[in-house]
């Protein structure tokens, strides 16, 4: 509760452990338009997990456990297992590149949409998936140095959607890509000047 003179505490979730609803090492969080689901990413476990919240209608805000529920998490080791290719069939086409390694799950923002935008900091690129938690489309693989990730730590979305903003630590670069994958521009560069960057990490 921010509307008091000191912080008050009005609920947690989320424990230790590798079961669904746990966490091992969670590392970004988002909340929907509505504030009505927090979306949890753990690299620990290679999972999202997604959270309901509650909206207590008493004016006075007081510790509530209970405003905090597990709703389902998404499997990024499992799902990666079950989608690689046997030997003897032909890949299907499908919007998400093949990748040597699962997506481990980093920062991530949600649109008005409901689509959520996450870095996948095994493959240096940028998912997005919808509100049930399918997979969509990646991006950050270009052939340009506007177009590829290197070592991707945060991303930021512009109050319309239309604009994702990414740190790219090793580039030492923001760059700034349409909500369809497609690069539009970057800025900043590696230096020890006032506008240059020596190793950016966050972004909003």
């Amino acid at each position: 509760d921010l509307q008091r003179p000191t912080y008050r505490e009005t609920a947690r979730f989320g424990h230790f452990g590798p079961k669904s609803g746990e966490l091992v090492r969670p590392e970004g969080i988002a909340l929907d338009r509505d504030a009505g689901r927090a979306y949890v990413t753990d690299p620990g476990q290679g999972r999202l997990s997604v959270y309901g919240v509650a909206r207590p209608s008493e004016p006075g805000l007081r510790y509530m456990p209970e405003l905090v529920r597990f709703v389902k998490s998404l499997d990024f080791r499992a799902l990666w297992e079950s989608e690689r290719p046997a030997k003897t069939t032909e890949p299907a086409a499908k919007p998400m590149e093949p990748t040597g390694w699962p997506i481990e799950p980093g920062a991530v923002a949600v649109a008005k949409s409901g689509d959520l935008f996450l870095i996948d900091a095994a493959n240096s690129r940028v998912v997005v998936l919808d509100r049930k938690l399918a997979l969509l489309r990646s991006f950050g693989g270009g052939r340009s140095a506007d177009a590829r990730l290197f070592r991707p730590t945060d991303l930021a979305l512009s109050p319309s959607g239309e604009i994702v903003y990414v740190v790219d630590a090793v580039d030492g670069r923001v760059k700034a890509f349409g909500a369809s994958g497609e690069p539009l521009f970057a800025f900043g560069r590696t230096g020890i000047g006032p506008t240059d960057f020596v190793r950016p990490f966050g972004v909003a």
